[in-house]
Order: C-alpha cells, then structure tokens, then sequence
C-alpha cells in the first residue's frame, strides 16, 4: 500500500499544477486561444505624461518610427562550497530599455526632441518671408536693407543668388541665412531670412528710386498661418526640462498581448543621413514594463506622416553662425547623441523599478564624409588650428503654405578631430570624425528648430 498511495498523491498534486496552470493563464490567454504572436500586430503608441512616472493612455501613433523596448532585469544566482550549481537566486530592480529606428521625419522628430534634448516653448509663427518684386526693368540699380545696414547697389535684373550674396554681405545676415528664390512672376523673388532660435523682428526695405521704373518695384511681406516652430535650446550646466512618455507596445485590439512603459524616456538620439537613406536610431529607457496589458483603443490619433527625403538635407560649415556656407561635396553623414539619461536606484521599497532619472554628459559625435576637393581641404585647414567650428544640419520638406515648408534644423559648434581617407563608391573622400562643443557666444551646446503644422504633443 505505501507505494500505491505516493503514486497517487503525486497523479493529484500533478493533476492540480496542470489545472492551476490553466486555471490562472485562462484570465490572460482565453480571449487569444489560436493567435500567434505575429510581428506584423506590433505597433508602438505613446501617450505625454504630466507627471514623471504616472502613466496615462497611449493614444498617438507615429508613422515613421518604431521601438523594441525589453525588459532589463537584474537577477543574481547565489552557489554556497559543496554545491555544483547555484542554489538561490536575488532579484534586484527592473527597468526597461529599447532600440528607437525608422525614418527621420518632420512631425515625429519634435516627440524625440523633447525628451532628449529639452521641452520645447510652445510653438509660434516662424518669422515672416519677404517678396520683392522688381517688375519691368530696363536699366538701373537698387538696395535692400535689413536690421539697419544697407547693401551694395544691386543690378535691375538680378539673379537669386546675386540677391542673396548681397544679404550675406550684412552682419545683421550673414553667410546661410538667407534663401532666396524665384517668385511666381518675372523679376520676382521670395527671400527668407533664418536664424537659429528665435524669430526676426526686423523688415526688408528696399530703395528703389534709382530704377528706370521705380513704380514697379516693391516688397511685401507675408505672415505664416499655418505653420509653427519648434525650438530646442537644452542648457549646458543646468537640468534641463524634458517630456516623459507612457510607451505601449503590442498588438492592437488584442487583449492582453502588449506592454505598457511608463517613465519612458529618450535617452539618446541618431540620424545617418546617406545617398538613399535618412534614417533615425536612438535609445529609449522607461521604468518597469507591465506585461501583459491590453492597449489603449480609444481616441487613438496617428501622427501625420511627413518623412525627411535624403535630397532635401543641406549641410552648413563656418567660424560662426553668421558666418556659414554651404558645403556641396558632402555624401554622408552621421549623428550620434549617446544616452544622457541614466536610472537613479534608489535602496528603498517604495520605488520596484527607478525613482528618477538623471542626466550625464552629452558628448556627441559625427562623421562627416565627403569629396575631398578645397571645401575639405579647407576643414582640414581648420582642424589643424584647433579652432571651433559650426556646423548646420537643415532638412528642408514640402510646402505648409506660400513661403513656409516643413524643416528641420541642428545647429552646434564642433571640434573636428580626424581626416581619415577612403573610397567612396570610387570618390576619392574625407571622413572628418568630429565631436560636439560648448560655446560661449553660441550659448549651449546644440539648438534645433523644427517647422510644421502641429501646434503641441
């Protein structure tokens, strides 16, 4: 009899386990019995926190990114002498780590922006464009003047770029700031004016009394209605204020198959801008995932799709923001913006994952390859002073409305490092390594502005 009756207790105790198995996965897999875990189901969504930590419905959708966040854990086994094999194990706080990748992109950019970098004023009109209209010409001169400083005489029938060469010649300007193309009508121009954070106070006037035909001549400015800007200006030695997200991740209107991440962060950003290719990487950090959790379905908004083309970048070098030219040979670059944000762990009971974040130097890097003709060797001039430079990064998108298109825009001063040479898809090439700087007239680190449509997260 005794062995009869172990026989059965263990049938019972193993009839039980399968039933508390099923019992107890029943409430979570019921309503999913015959679904596979398909990839193709799983979407990312983000819902803006007020307070760091307090989730809330993840209810915008963004078209041209996606996040595989994972569940970092910190488990510890424990092997006392006399046992092969560990014996007990410690579990330690749990956080949520994540890859970002997808295409650069005008609206989904200023959700990254303000988490890494700082929170963003609310966005305003962009400073205005001017149209100057010239008319029928046949001899004679004008000038334009801006902020209180005059032109040199410009001819009666210019080009854009004599017109725009001539606003460079300003300091109130400068070299990159302004845009000037051709209007709608003969002798016609639309300029803009653009300067990194902060809009223009000052108006285009033009003295046109030394045309044969003054009359025809006139400038007139127009005012955004749609579009806003977006601006980015984190400090150099103080904390700087930045959005938190509730991340959910999974499979839409399916229950329970997804994950919730409050606190989520973006720690660090990337772009790699090539010949057929802008694409966005980063890292994002979160407190501990709830797994399973059903997504938020109601409300959900998707985020205008609006994604950056690779022949729409220009790049911008020079010993000062007001100083800058376009550099016309550049084939690739690549921006990388390590995670500045690392988990604080505090020893209590009170907090099961981190209970804040705190930020650690921002020490960004580039690659900047391109033809090595006399604009890099110009570069390589300058890296050999040791001198700081200024780079521009401006991705320019299509039309808002007359005069206004979506853009985006990183300004920073850099301390070029290395010219490395290499064969390029048989061009002959300079592959400048370089690092971010602080500035002292420049005032941080990094500015970026943003130009679109969208009038908050």
């Amino acid at each position: 009899g005794t062995s009869e009756v172990l026989s059965g207790m263990q049938t019972a105790i193993s009839n039980y386990n399968v039933y508390a198995a099923v019992t107890i996965g029943a409430s979570i897999e019921e309503s999913n019995v015959g679904i596979e875990r398909a990839t193709v189901y799983e979407g990312v969504q983000l819902g803006i926190e007020t307070t760091p930590g307090s989730a809330v419905a993840a209810s915008r959708r963004l078209l041209c990114m996606d996040m595989d966040p994972s569940p970092k854990t910190d488990i510890k086994g424990y092997r006392p002498m006399g046992f092969k094999a560990d014996t007990a194990l410690t579990v330690g706080k749990e956080y949520t780590t994540g890859k970002i990748s997808g295409t650069l992109a005008y609206n989904d950019i200023v959700y990254l922006l303000s988490s890494v970098l700082c929170k963003s004023p609310a966005p305003a009109v962009p400073s205005p464009v001017f149209t100057l209209t010239l008319g029928t010409q046949t001899s004679g001169t004008f000038t334009l003047t801006y902020g209180a400083q005059t032109t040199s005489t410009i001819v009666y029938n210019p080009t854009a770029s004599i017109i725009a060469a001539a606003l460079e010649g300003l300091s109130t300007v400068g070299e990159g700031n302004v845009f000037v193309t051709a209007g709608s009508s003969a002798n016609q121009f639309i300029i803009k004016l653009q300067f990194t954070q902060g809009t223009s106070a000052s108006a285009l006037t033009g003295a046109f009394t030394a045309l044969v035909t003054p009359a025809n001549a006139s400038i007139a400015s127009q005012t955004a209605v749609n579009t806003r800007r977006w601006e980015f200006a984190p400090l150099y030695n103080q904390p700087d204020s930045y959005q938190t997200y509730t991340f959910e991740k999974g499979a839409l209107n399916i229950a329970n198959f997804g994950a919730q991440i409050p606190y989520g962060t973006i720690a660090g950003l990337g772009f790699k801008c090539a010949e057929n290719d802008v694409a966005v990487s980063g890292d994002v950090i979160g407190q501990q995932m709830v797994d399973p959790f059903t997504l938020t379905t109601t409300g959900i908004s998707e985020v205008a799709k609006a994604p950056v083309n690779p022949g729409s970048v220009n790049y911008y070098f020079g010993i000062s923001t007001s100083n800058m030219v376009q550099y016309m040979s550049v084939l690739e670059v690549d921006f990388t913006l390590p995670a500045r944000f690392k988990p604080k762990m505090t020893q209590d009971t009170t907090h099961p994952s981190f209970s804040a974040l705190y930020e650690v130097a921002a020490e960004i890097k580039l690659k900047i390859t391109m033809e090595h003709d006399a604009q890099a060797q110009g570069l390589l001039a300058q890296l050999r002073t040791g001198a700081t430079q200024f780079m521009r990064i401006e991705a320019i998108g299509t039309q808002i409305e007359p005069g206004f298109n979506n853009r985006i825009c990183f300004e920073l001063p850099i301390g070029l490092s290395g010219d490395p040479r290499a064969d390029k898809q048989g061009i002959y090439t300079s592959e400048f390594d370089a690092v971010g700087m602080y500035d002292t007239g420049f005032g941080g680190w990094i500015k970026a502005e943003c130009d679109n449509t969208m009038t908050g997260l």
